[in-house]
């Protein structure tokens, strides 16, 4: 189990991979605008998100030199964990979001059942 020490330098170098990246992209975007990426196609979409993975890649490669497996494995680990995380969250807030249209349907249905009532 890694040291909570390794995690938030691993947390920590994430954050500023994830910084680099959108400053890359937005770099590399120019002009573009996130509403002309909604109109890209699928097949535009996943190369844009395979040629950001590259560069990763590629910066990662460039900052570690050969990493070995015990670094990969934990690294792997740590994102498992932050996965898991995340998953959950937005299951969570899924779970509330239909909650909470449920409760406005209902709402909605009682204001027209007192109205038709009148």
């Amino acid at each position: 189990m890694p040291r909570a020490g390794v995690v938030a330098a691993a947390r920590q170098e994430v954050s500023d991979m994830k910084a680099q990246l959108a400053a890359l992209v937005g770099g590399a975007a120019g002009a573009v605008t996130l509403t002309s990426d909604a109109a890209l196609s699928d097949d535009e979409l996943a190369e844009k998100a395979r040629q950001a993975f590259l560069e990763v890649e590629r910066m990662l490669g460039q900052k570690t030199g050969k990493s070995n497996g015990r670094d990969d494995a934990t690294a792997i680990a740590v994102l498992e964990a932050e996965n898991e995380r995340l998953r959950v969250e937005a299951t969570a807030l899924l779970m509330r979001q239909q909650q909470l249209e449920e409760l406005v349907a209902s709402v909605i249905a009682k204001g027209k059942a007192a109205a038709s009532n009148n």
